[in-house]
C-alpha cells in the first residue's frame, strides 16, 4: 500500500529590514558577484548620496536584500570569492586591540537609537563563528577522539572533542580569568595599607596616593580582565551550542524510522533547544568559574590569614563543612534533575502531539481530555520542579550564610587565641570576607549549572549514539529527483520508457502497463509475474484487482462514460481542469492576505507589563514583596553587624568577646531573612509557572482552528519547550537576585554617602549616566532577544518538517541541502546571542569604571579631608563597602538586564495566552436532548462561508437537505468547497451567513462539545496518538474491551491485534508510523463504530488506501450504518456511486443534487462529466 506524497518546505518569511548606519557592515550589490564592502565603504556609506543609491538598489532587488543581514537567500547556488568576504567582514573582526578590549566596536549599533533594530539589522557572524565551520571541527575532533567507536560516543568523548575545537580559545579566557582574580585579591590588602597610612601620626599622604593610585589601576584591571574572560568564555559556548545543534540535526537524518527508534520528536526538539543551550551555559564559562572559584577563595583565605592570623584556620574548617554539607544535596539535585527532564520531555511530547492533531481532536471532542492528561503531566514535572527549585534554595542559603558563618567562627577563635582586633585588621577580614562571599555565593549556580549541563550532555551522548540508518537510496543515485517526480500516468509510462522503473502504488488501473509485478502482504514478496500471470493464477490478486472494479452502479457509469468518449480533449486538458478558478485566485493572494502569518516581534524598550503580568499570576506578588521585605531585613542586619564593628571596635569598654558575640547574634537572625527569601523566591516560580502555562494551555486547546492554520508549530513548541524551561527555572531566582542585588547595591552607596557626603558630587552624575546606558542598553537587549525568539521559532519548525518529511527527503536525497538550511537557522539564532552578550560585557565594563570612580573619590575624600574628621573604623567600614560597590552595582545591573533578557519570554507567552476563543464547549440554556439527533436530518439554509474577514466568500449561499439515513456524496473538483461544508458541519470554521439545522436544531446555538460529540467521522488522514490501541479507540474510557474487540472484528483488525503480545495494550508509535496507512484507516473506522452516531461524514476517507481496505471501508459502511445519515467527500468516483443522492459543488455553489443515476443521464452534468474523466484515466493507464 503506497500514497502518493508531495511536500514542500518553504523558509517562512523574515521582516524587511529597517536600516540603522553601521559602519562595518557589509554592502550586497545586485550584481551575482557582490562587490565586498571593503571596497564599497569610502565611496557609498561615508557619501551624502549613500542612502538615495543604496535605497535605488535595494527597489531593483526586491526584499531579498538584506544589507546588514545574516539571512541571505537560502538554498541558492554558491556566491562567489566577494560575497564570501563580504560577509566574513564583521563590526567585531574589524575592530582593533583597543576597540576589542573597551567593546566600542558595538558602539554604533546600541547607542543608535533614530530606528528600531530588526531582524536583518543584525551583523553577520564571523566565519569562525558560524556552525557549519564549528560542526566541522567538531565531527573531525570526535572521529579523532573515540577512534573505536566514533558512532556511539561517551558524554566523556564530546566534551574532549568540544575542549579540543577551543583549545585556544579556553586558554586565553584561562588566562584573563586568572589575572582577574589577583586583581580582585589585591583590594583588602590595599584597604589594609591605606587604613595604617590614614591612621598613622602624622598621616602618610603618599602612602595614602600610591594606595589610591594602586586601588583605581587594580579595580582597571579587574574589570577589563573579567569582561574579556566572560566575553570569550560566552562566545565559545554560542559555538559549542551551534556545533552541538548541528550535531543533533544531522543525527535526527541518519535516524531509522521511528517505530525503531527510542527518541521521539518532542525529546530531539528538547535535545536541540533545551540540552544544547544548557551546554552551551556550561562550556566553558561556567568550568572557568568552578576552578577560579577555588582560586578566589584560596587567595581570600591567604588574605584572611594576613589580617586575622591563625584564626583563619576556623574560616577553613567553616567552609569545607559548608561544602561537605552541600555534596549530598549536590548528588540529589542531579537525580532530581534527571528526573525533571524526564518529566519534561513526556510533557513536551504530549502538547506537540496535541497541538500537531488539534484538528482530530476538536472533530472527536476530545480535547478537554488531552487538555486534562497534559495538565496531569505539567503536574507531575511540577513536582519534580518544585523538588529541584527548593534544593536550589537550599544550596543558596547554605553558602549565603556561609560568611556569616566563618566571621563568627573566625572573631570566636580570635578571641580564644588572644588576637588583637582593630580596625585595621578587622575591615580589612571583612573585605576579605566579601572576597570569599562572592565565589561562595557563586557555588549554587556553578554546581546548578554543572548538574544541569551534565545531565544534557548525557542525554545528547545517549542521542548521538543511537543506532543509524544503513539505508540503500534505491534507484536515487542512478535516476534523478526530476525523474521521481514525473512518475504519473502519461510521464511514468512514456516519459521514462527507456528507463528501470520501480512504482509502489495502491492503484491497480496503473499496473497493466508494467512489464513484472512483485504482490506484497505482511513485508514479503508472495508472488511475482506479469499482469496476466498473476490475474490467472493468484486468489489474492484477482480480489485485489476485482476490488477496484467493484463499485455499484460504476460499471454501468463506466459503459456510459465509454459511450460517450470524444477525442478532441487531451489527457493534459482533462487534468487541468480538475484545479477551480477559485484556487487560481488564492495563489494570487497578496502577502499581507497569507494565511501563514509572521512571527510578531515587539520592539523598543521593555516596559512594565511583562514584569506585571508575570507578578500578577496567581497572586505572585505577595512572595515577591516578601522576597523584598526580608531581603530588607538580610541587609539592615548585614549593615548593623558592620556598624557594630566600626563603632565599637577601638572601644575599650567593649570587650573582644562581647564584641563578637553580638555581631555573630546579629548574623545568624539575618541567616533567618535569608531563608524566607530564598523559599520566597521558589513559590513565586511555582506559582507563576503554573498559571502561566495553564493559562495558556487553556487558551491553546479552545483556540479555534485558523490559529492553528495560520500559526506554525514550531512557534507553539518554543513557547512550551526553550521559554517555558526560562520561566521555570530562570526567571524566579534572577527576579529575586535582581531585587537583592540592587537593594545592596544601594545600601552600599547609601553607606557611602552617609559616610562622605562628598562621594555625591561624583555618585549623581554616574548613577545618572549609568541609568542612560542601561536603557540604551535594555532596548538593545530586548531587540535581541526578541529576534533570538523569533528565529529560535524557524529552528523549531525546521526541524518539524525535516522529522515528519524524512523519508521524501531522504528518498529525493536533499539532507545535505535541509542541513545547510539548518546551519543557515543555528546562525541566524546564535547572532543576536552573541551580540547580545557583548553589550552585556559593554554595558559591565562602563559600569565598573563608574564604580571604581565612585570608590577613588571616596578615598581620595578621606585623603583630603583633616585628620580625625573620621576614626579608623569608619575608615575602614567604608572603604570595605567602596570594595565591594563595584562587584555589587555590576551585580545589580546585570541581574536587571539578564531578567530583562529573560523576562521576553513571558511577552512571547502572552502573545499566544489572548488568542481568539472558539464558542462555547457546553450552552447551558440550550442542550440538545440526549437522543438527539435522532434522525439524522441536515437542512443547509443559504449557508455562506468565509475564514477571515476580509477573504472572500468560499460557499456562496449553499441550500439543500439530507434526509435522514440517506447516503449522500459530495464531488467537486479541487478547491470547489467540499472539505469547507464539512469544516461548517463540524463548526470548525463558523457560517458567515444562513444555518446548518439538524434534526430541528441550529448548530450554531447548542455548544461545540454536544455538536461534535454526536456526529462521527472517518478523517481523510488517519489520525493516531502515542499510546495503546485500547487508548487510540476509546481515550475517554467509554467502551468495554468486549464492544472494541466486536468493533475490531468488523474492521478486519481482530488478527493483526491478536497477533500482537499486548493485545489492546499494544503500542502506537508517533502518529501510528508503526501500522500502515491501510490500517490507521481502518482503526478510524473502528471509531466510529464505537461512537455509533446517526451522522457520519467520510472526508474522502479512501484517498489514501488500496482497493482492498477501500472494499472493507465501503462494505463495512453500507452493513453498519444501513440506517444512519452518511455524508461522503468522494475522491474516487465509484465510492459514491450507490449513494442515495449526490451533491456537486462548483466554486462554493451548489451545480446540481440528485440521484446519481438521474445525473448520469442528464446532458451538461458536472457529475457526469467527473465519472468520464475517471473513467479516461483509469483506462488510458490501462
Amino acid at each position: 500500500m503506497s500514497t502518493a506524497t508531495s511536500a514542500a518546505f518553504s523558509s517562512p518569511a523574515i521582516a524587511r529590514p529597517r536600516r540603522r548606519s553601521l559602519p562595518a557592515a557589509t554592502f550586497r550589490s545586485s550584481s551575482p558577484c557582490p562587490i565586498p564592502s571593503r571596497l564599497l565603504r569610502p565611496v557609498f556609506l561615508y557619501s551624502p548620496r549613500a542612502i538615495p543609491l543604496q535605497q535605488q538598489q535595494r527597489r531593483r532587488r526586491g526584499r531579498r536584500d538584506r544589507r546588514l543581514s545574516p539571512f541571505p537567500a537560502l538554498l541558492t547556488g554558491g556566491g562567489c570569492e566577494g560575497e564570501e568576504a563580504g560577509r566574513s567582514e564583521t563590526p567585531f573582526s574589524a575592530a582593533g586591540f583597543f576597540g576589542t578590549l573597551a567593546f566600542s566596536w558595538l558602539d554604533p549599533l546600541i547607542t543608535t537609537t533614530n530606528a528600531p533594530l530588526a531582524a536583518g539589522d543584525v551583523p553577520n557572524l564571523g566565519a569562525a563563528d558560524r556552525a557549519e565551520t564549528q560542526y566541522t571541527a567538531f565531527s573531525s575532533a570526535l572521529a579523532a577522539t573515540s577512534i573505536h567507536d566514533h558512532h556511539h560516543p561517551r558524554p566523556a568523548a564530546i566534551l574532549r572533542a568540544i575542549v579540543s575545537c577551543h583549545a585556544a580559545e579556553i586558554a586565553v579566557s584561562a588566562l584573563f580569568s586568572l589575572l582577574k582574580v589577583l586583581a580582585l585579591s589585591a583590594g583588602p590588602p590595599l584597604l589594609k595599607a591605606f587604613v595604617h597610612a590614614s591612621s598613622s601620626s602624622p598621616p602618610a599622604a603618599r602612602r595614602e596616593r600610591c594606595c589610591l593610585l594602586a586601588l583605581l589601576l587594580a579595580k582597571c584591571v579587574e574589570s577589563v580582565s573579567q569582561r574579556q574572560w566572560y566575553f570569550r568564555s560566552r562566545r565559545a559556548g554560542i559555538q559549542a551550542t551551534s556545533l552541538l545543534s548541528a550535531a543533533i540535526y544531522r543525527k535526527q537524518q541518519r535516524l531509522p524510522p521511528s517505530p525503531t527508534t527510542n527518541h521521539s520528536p518532542g525529546q530531539i526538539l528538547s535535545y536541540l533547544t533545551v540540552d544544547a543551550r544548557r551546554i552551551g551555559d556550561l562550556f566553558p564559562f561556567r568550568l572557568h568559574q568552578a576552578w577560579a572559584t577555588v582560586l578566589q577563595l584560596a587567595v581570600a583565605l591567604a588574605v584572611l590569614y594576613d589580617a586575622v592570623g591563625p584564626a583563619a584556620i576556623a574560616s577553613v574548617a567553616v567552609i569545607l563543612l559548608t561544602v561537605a554539607v552541600n555534596a549530598p544535596l549536590a548528588r540529589r539535585q542531579q537525580g532530581v534533575h534527571r528526573e525533571l527532564m524526564r518529566a519534561q520531555d513526556m510533557r513536551l511530547n504530549a502538547v506537540s502531539e496535541s497541538v500537531a492533531n488539534m484538528k482530530a481532536l476538536k472533530i472527536y471532542a476530545w480535547e478537554n481530555h488531552f487538555r486534562e492528561v497534559v495538565r496531569g503531566l505539567r503536574a507531575s514535572e511540577l513536582r519534580w520542579l518544585s523538588a529541584f527549585q527548593t534544593g536550589r534554595a537550599y544550596t543558596s542559603v547554605v553558602f549565603w550564610a556561609s560568611p556569616a558563618l566563618v566571621s563568627a567562627a573566625t572573631f570566636t577563635t580570635c578571641w580564644f587565641l588572644g588576637i588583637p582586633l582593630d580596625a585595621s585588621n578587622v575591615f580589612a577580614f571583612v573585605a576579605a570576607l566579601r572576597l570569599v562571599q562572592d565565589p561562595i555565593n557563586r557555588m549554587p549556580d556553578v554546581i546548578g549549572a554543572i548538574i544541569q549541563g551534565r545531565a544534557s550532555l548525557s542525554r545528547i551522548a545517549e542521542f548521538l549514539g543511537a543506532p543509524e540508518l544503513q539505508d540503500v537510496r534505491r534507484g536515487r543515485e542512478r535516476y534523478g529527483e526530476h525523474d521521481v517526480a514525473a512518475m504519473l500516468q502519461d510521464y511514468v509510462i512514456g516519459g521514462l520508457a527507456r528507463k528501470t522503473v520501480v512504482l509502489v502504488t495502491h492503484k491497480v488501473e496503473f499496473l497493466p502497463a508494467f512489464d513484472s509485478i512483485q504482490l506484497m502482504c505482511d513485508g514479503e514478496i508472495k508472488l511475482a509475474g506479469s499482469y496476466n500471470e498473476l490475474l490467472s493464477t493468484s486468489k489474492e490478486f484477482r480480489e485485489l484487482v476485482h476490488a477496484h472494479k467493484d463499485g455499484g452502479n460504476f460499471s454501468n457509469a463506466m459503459s456510459v462514460a465509454n459511450d460517450e468518449r470524444t477525442n478532441d480533449k487531451s489527457i493534459d486538458k482533462i487534468s487541468g481542469i480538475h484545479i477551480s478558478r477559485r484556487e487560481d485566485f488564492f495563489m494570487k493572494h497578496s502577502e499581507e492576505d497569507q494565511l501563514m502569518k509572521r512571527e510578531y516581534e515587539e520592539i523598543g524598550y521593555t516596559s512594565l507589563r511583562p514584569y506585571l503580568q508575570y507578578l500578577f499570576q496567581n497572586k505572585g506578588y505577595v512572595y515577591a514583596s516578601l522576597v523584598a521585605v526580608t531581603n530588607l531585613l538580610f541587609i539592615s542586619g548585614q549593615v548593623a553587624q558592620n556598624s557594630w564593628l566600626a563603632a565599637n571596635v577601638q572601644n575599650p569598654h567593649v570587650s573582644t568577646l562581647r564584641l563578637a558575640t553580638v555581631y555573630v547574634a546579629i548574623g545568624a537572625g539575618s541567616i533567618i531573612f535569608l531563608l524566607l527569601r530564598a523559599l520566597a523566591a521558589v513559590c513565586l516560580g511555582l506559582q507563576t509557572s503554573e498559571s502561566l502555562f495553564s493559562n495558556l494551555l487553556t487558551t491553546l486547546f479552545r483556540a479555534p482552528i485558523s490559529f492553528f492554520d495560520s500559526t506554525p508549530l514550531g512557534r507553539l513548541l518554543s513557547r512550551v519547550s526553550s521559554d517555558l524551561s526560562i520561566i521555570d527555572l530562570d526567571i524566579p531566582f534572577s527576579f529575586a537576585f535582581s531585587i537583592s542585588a540592587t537593594m545592596n547595591a544601594y545600601g552600599n552607596l547609601g553607606v557611602l554617602v552617609f559616610a562622605t557626603w562628598q562621594v555625591l558630587l561624583v555618585s549623581v552624575p554616574v548613577l545618572l549616566l549609568a541609568a542612560k546606558l542601561q536603557r540604551l542598553y535594555l532596548t538593545f537587549a530586548k531587540e535581541m532577544m526578541m529576534i533570538n525568539g523569533t528565529t529560535k521559532s524557524l529552528i523549531a519548525s525546521h526541524l518539524g518538517e525535516s522529522i515528519s518529511g524524512a523519508s521524501v527527503i531522504r528518498a529525493f536525497g536533499q539532507e545535505d541541502r535541509f542541513f545547510t538550511k539548518m546551519l543557515e537557522f543555528v546562525d541566524n539564532n546564535a547572532s543576536p546571542c552573541f551580540h547580545n552578550f557583548a553589550a552585556t560585557e559593554w554595558l559591565t565594563l562602563r559600569l565598573e569604571i563608574m564604580s571604581a570612580t565612585i570608590l577613588s573619590f571616596s578615598a581620595f575624600a578621606i585623603a583630603l579631608l583633616p585628620q580625625g574628621t573620621f576614626t579608623s573604623g569608619t575608615i575602614g567600614m567604608v572603604l570595605s563597602y567602596g570594595l565591594s560597590l563595584n562587584m555589587l552595582l555590576v551585580f545589580s545591573v546585570q541581574s536587571q538586564c539578564s531578567l530583562a533578557n529573560q523576562i521576553v519570554s513571558i511577552e512571547r507567552f502572552n502573545q499566544y495566552m489572548n488568542a481568539a476563543s472558539e464558542a462555547p464547549d457546553i450552552i447551558e440554556d440550550n442542550r440538545p436532548p440526549d437522543g438527539w439527533p435522532g434522525t439524522g436530518k441536515i437542512e443547509l439554509v443559504d449557508l455562506k462561508i468565509k475564514y477571515s474577514q476580509d477573504s472572500p466568500f468560499i460557499l456562496h449561499g449553499i441550500t439543500c437537505t439530507f434526509r435522514g439515513g440517506d447516503k449522500i456524496g459530495v464531488v467537486g473538483r479541487t478547491g470547489s468547497g467540499k472539505t469547507t461544508l464539512i469544516n461548517a458541519l463540524f463548526r470548525l470554521v463558523e457560517p458567515s451567513g444562513g444555518k446548518i439545522i439538524i434534526d430541528g436544531q441550529d448548530i450554531t446555538r447548542i455548544g461545540l462539545h454536544d455538536l461534535r460529540s454526536r456526529i462521527g467521522l472517518i478523517p481523510q488522514d488517519p489520525t493516531l496518538f502515542h499510546g495503546s490501541i485500547r487508548h487510540n479507540l476509546d481515550p475517554l474510557g467509554q467502551f468495554s474491551d468486549e464492544q472494541i474487540w466486536e468493533a475490531l472484528g468488523k474492521c478486519q483488525l481482530i488478527q493483526i491485534v491478536q497477533d500482537k503480545k499486548q493485545g489492546l495494550d499494544s503500542l502506537i508509535v508517533d502518529s501510528g508510523s508503526n501500522w500502515s496507512m491501510g490500517q490507521r484507516q481502518l482503526l478510524c473506522l473502528c471509531r466510529a463504530l464505537l461512537r455509533r452516531h446517526r451522522i457520519v461524514v467520510l472526508d474522502e476517507a479512501t484517498a489514501s488506501i488500496d482497493n482492498l481496505t477501500d472494499t472493507i471501508v465501503q462494505s463495512t459502511i453500507r452493513t453498519e450504518f444501513a440506517d444512519r445519515t452518511v455524508i461522503t467527500v468522494a475522491h474516487r468516483i465509484p465510492t459514491v456511486m450507490d449513494c442515495d443522492m449526490v451533491l456537486a459543488i462548483s466554486d462554493g455553489e451548489v451545480v446540481e443534487y440528485e440521484e446519481p443515476g438521474k445525473l448520469m443521464q442528464r446532458e451538461g452534468s458536472l457529475f457526469r462529466e467527473l465519472v468520464r474523466e475517471y473513467c479516461s484515466q483509469s483506462q488510458h493507464a490501462n
